[in-house]
């Protein structure tokens, strides 16, 4: 089978392998898709402190059970879709229920090969910690594969408190800008405004998503308080500064009494503002 490789910063290289076999727990699926990630362009060009390579890349992936070994309540023929970051299942964050902050936390194509290949096997720890979902009849692969992004959106729109009749602002017009838009519609947000530095990129994100405003270039904050009646967004996805940790009380500069914020990290290391997509609108 073919499978694309990370061997060092710039050396990706799609190679033969043999096919994997599952071992007890385990379960071998072929890969239908497997979305690329901003990380995955990071990963190209800089490597990553997880990665010892050579390494099978991919985390975004959705494929179907060609076999499970002692895997209880998979067969051959399920659709499913892999989480890309896996808990330990055992430490206090854990067994609190907050998962996502597991200090042991460990990836798919990073510490386990990932899903750039025809055939993989989805370690017993994935198992362990439920995170084979099955896919719903009517959802594609292409679909599933982007459930991890997603989540991310849904995660951060939840923590915003996203809601029926809001101002939100998404910066950055990326794929998670893109998803926030839609999302913050499905919410019941009153009005979306897509804010990027990038005019070209943000014209073709608001063809597909059609935000009620696309934001560039001037006095951005002054924009959206003229689209605001001078209120400013109930909710904002803001940007951190290029090479600073992610700070939490970074939201907009002049955002209304009794709204909310909350930020991601930017998936290209390219700018401080647009580039990025932001895991969550109000955001």
């Amino acid at each position: 089978m073919k499978v694309a490789r990370f061997h060092a910063p710039g050396d990706i290289r799609v190679e033969e392998a043999a096919e994997p076999v599952a071992g007890p727990g385990e379960v071998k699926i072929r890969v239908r898709n497997c979305s690329t990630c901003g990380t995955d362009v990071k990963i190209f060009k800089h490597g990553h402190h997880h990665i010892k390579p050579p390494r099978v890349m991919g985390h975004e992936i959705a494929g179907e059970v060609v076999d499970a070994v002692d895997a209880v309540g998979w067969a051959p023929g399920d659709r499913v879709q892999v989480i890309a970051a896996i808990p330990c299942g055992n430490c206090q964050e854990c067994r609190r229920g907050r998962m996502t902050v597991c200090p042991n936390q460990e990836s798919m194509g990073y510490h386990y090969d990932g899903g750039f290949a025809e055939y993989m096997v989805v370690p017993a720890k994935v198992l362990a910690v439920d995170g084979l979902n099955r896919i719903p009849t009517g959802v594609g692969f292409a679909e599933a594969s982007v459930a991890e992004p997603l989540a991310c959106v849904l995660n951060g729109q939840e923590l915003a408190r996203v809601g029926e009749g809001d101002d939100v602002v998404v910066m950055g017009s990326g794929p998670i800008g893109c998803l926030h838009v839609r999302l913050a519609r499905s919410r019941g947000a009153a009005r979306v405004f897509l804010v990027d530095i990038n005019a070209e990129r943000l014209e073709t994100a608001a063809g597909l998503v059609r935000p009620d405003a696309a934001v560039h270039g001037g006095d951005v904050v002054e924009q959206v308080l003229k689209l605001t009646e001078g209120r400013g967004p109930t909710s904002s996805s803001p940007p951190r500064p290029p090479g600073r940790r992610r700070n939490r009380h970074c939201g907009w500069p002049r955002a209304r009494a009794g709204s909310a914020s909350s930020a991601a990290c930017p998936r290209t290391p390219r700018s401080s503002a647009a580039t990025p997509t932001w895991c969550t609108t109000a955001n």
